[in-house]
């Protein structure tokens, strides 16, 4: 439970899409992200 935040310095990147995951013990999140520069 809460809220949670997370910084991707992403200026060594470039623009693509990208997939974060997070995950615990029970639980699994895939999201894909867009970086458009």
């Amino acid at each position: 439970p809460g809220t949670y935040e997370v910084a991707w310095d992403a200026n060594n990147f470039p623009s693509g899409m990208y997939f974060l995951k997070i995950s615990s013990d029970n639980f699994t999140h895939t999201q894909k992200l867009n970086l458009i520069k």
